[in-house]
């Protein structure tokens, strides 16, 4: 009889759709202050932002370039999400693929 397995595998982070890769990124950029002697004083972040992409074969996802608030990975929220580039191949051997990228301005309204 056969089991289900929830040992995270898989995709979590998309609820519909066939997707084969999901990635995601993130990053701040950094100040870094020394005092008089060359030794660090101080330091900040500002500026946070992301990337991320998805992969996945079959049907199209709706997709529209420009601000998102739908077809983004459930681990990016808040800010302003811009899908800025969407591409599809279709052979006539396999099924249709498609893949999208994306950037996210947490601190954006």
């Amino acid at each position: 009889m056969p089991s289900t397995v929830t040992a995270g595998i898989g995709i979590s982070s998309f609820s519909s759709g066939v997707i084969s890769k999901v990635s995601t990124s993130k990053k701040v950029e950094t100040k870094v202050l020394k005092d008089y002697s060359g030794a660090f004083s101080t330091a900040a972040t500002f500026d946070p932002t992301g990337e991320f992409s998805a992969d996945g074969q079959g049907d199209y996802p709706s997709i529209t370039l420009g601000v998102a608030s739908s077809n983004i990975p459930s681990t990016i929220s808040g800010g302003v999400i811009i899908i800025d580039s969407f591409s599809k191949t279709e052979k006539a051997d396999d099924f249709a693929s498609w893949s999208y990228k994306g950037k996210w301005f947490p601190g954006a309204s």
